[in-house]
């Protein structure tokens, strides 16, 4: 009896001893595992030493500052993204928080928030195998962005520029030209206006194409076209051709790059910022940017090979309406590639400096390079097969 008297006397002092303590400083540490960590309370820059766990069973996160319990539940807390080996934050209340470096800890945590993709993204980064792989995903979305991206934004920006920008562009690349190119062409009117009144022929079927005829010397065989429909051809081109028909071939591939912008395509991909900003938001600054950086753009640029490809079955179309054989204009290509400068074109060069002189003997070299294959060009004219 006695030793049941002393149970309950000390049951009933136990009980009286926890009903003293408040209810606030109760916890159920039913995870007995804690975490060194520093708190700052938001209102002070000053760390607090505190341990921390979280009570699984009221899915809340305990730490005592000042000998007062502190709860925190979880959905309250805003826990930092993993960055390497770096201390994270768990914040919380207004400007609260502990810094700590129980970094799996707050994986655990974020798990329970529903947070376990970007820990493992987290996870992700100290791999080396992950990095140069995302490096290798990387490298690939910039190359699809230079070779499809750019071209798109460029054909949209082409396609956008007002009317006024593109003569300026032309005739500020056409200028540019004159002065440190081209020289004064040296055939007679006669034979200019016949070709001209030929060449005027074939631009009446596109009437919507500001396009004009201009003969230069050059010192090597070329013709092209400016964004603003200036067709230039030169004299050395026109003493190449074996025929008129052969010309107008050559013409009419150049009108094809005109049709469907080529130039100005070209020209704007040198600059493909300015180009992908103007093309989807209209920004006038990125306009003027094109403008000014395209006439050096232009003369240093080349065609792709796509864009010579639907130049070419343009010319195809453009000389079967006018009742001439395609084939002429293969016979010149053909002729174009192999041509090289005569000894007497050479001497008349001669007060040329060797800078100068070297350029435009690279010149063609430079443009079939960069062009499909001659003698692929040349069987698609003739209709021939290509799998030869």
């Amino acid at each position: 009896m006695k030793l049941a008297l002393i149970l309950e006397i000390l049951g009933s002092t136990l009980a009286s001893e926890l009903e003293e303590e408040p209810k606030a400083n109760r916890v159920e540490k039913n995870s007995t595992q804690e975490f060194k960590g520093q708190y700052f309370d938001g209102k002070t820059s000053t760390p607090h030493s505190v341990c921390f766990f979280f009570d699984e069973l009221t899915q809340s996160l305990c730490f005592r500052h000042d000998g007062e319990m502190h709860r925190v539940v979880l959905s309250e807390l805003r826990i930092s993204d993993r960055l390497g080996n770096a201390a994270r934050s768990l914040r919380f209340g207004e400007g609260e928080l502990i810094e700590t470096q129980a970094l799996y800890e707050l994986d655990r945590l974020r798990s329970l928030q529903g947070g376990q993709w970007m820990d493992k993204v987290a996870s992700f980064e100290g791999k080396w195998s992950w990095v140069l792989g995302g490096a290798a995903g990387l490298l690939v979305v910039l190359l699809i962005g230079i070779s499809y991206g750019v071209p798109f934004s460029a054909k949209l920006a082409a396609e956008k520029l007002p009317a006024q920008i593109t003569q300026r562009i032309g005739k500020g690349t056409f200028e540019t030209l004159d002065d440190y190119v081209f020289k004064a062409s040296e055939l007679d009117i006669l034979r200019k206006e016949q070709l001209r009144s030929q060449f005027l022929d074939l631009a009446q079927n596109y009437p919507e194409l500001p396009l004009r005829l201009h003969f230069r010397k050059m010192g090597l065989p070329n013709a092209f076209a400016l964004p603003d429909g200036t067709v230039v051809v030169t004299d050395e081109l026109v003493e190449l051709a074996k025929s008129d028909d052969e010309i107008i071939g050559v013409l009419a591939h150049e009108i094809g790059h005109v049709e469907h912008h080529h130039g100005l395509r070209m020209a704007i991909e040198g600059s493909a910022v300015a180009a992908i900003t103007f093309a989807f938001f209209g920004d006038v600054m990125a306009a003027s940017a094109i403008v000014s950086a395209l006439p050096a753009i232009y003369m240093n640029a080349h065609y792709s090979r796509t864009h010579e490809t639907e130049a070419d079955e343009f010319a195809m179309v453009l000389m079967q309406k006018n009742q001439m054989d395609p084939a002429v204009l293969a016979d010149i290509l053909e002729r174009m590639s192999k041509w090289k400068p005569s000894e007497s074109s050479e001497s008349s060069e001669s007060s040329e400096s060797s800078e100068v002189t070297e350029a435009k003997e690279s010149a063609l070299e430079a443009y079939f390079s960069s062009h499909p294959l001659t003698s692929v060009r040349a069987a698609r004219l003739r209709g021939e097969s290509l799998s030869e």
